[in-house]
């Protein structure tokens, strides 16, 4: 379960949401106006913190859930040894 969610929640979005948006930002120009600069960057960083914060969240998740299943795994094992 864990992998699968980190299948799609974390790498598929990374590799179809942001690969594409920090390639497209390599390839902007960094204006000499703040201004201008600061617009290209309002424009960009909204979208890119929504799907940072969702690969954060998701990846949290996946560790809690490879946490429970080695806890489980653990738990198993010391009770097929009594």
């Amino acid at each position: 379960m864990a992998a699968l969610l980190y299948l799609l929640g974390t790498l598929i979005v990374t590799v179809t949401v942001n690969v594409p948006m920090y390639r497209a930002l390599l390839d902007t120009t960094v204006p000499e106006d703040i201004n201008l600069a600061r617009s290209l960057w309002q424009a960009y960083s909204g979208r890119w913190q929504t799907f940072t914060l969702l690969r954060t969240l998701v990846s949290a998740m996946t560790l809690g859930l490879t946490a429970m299943g080695i806890v489980r795994l653990v738990q198993a094992q010391a009770d097929a040894r009594t």
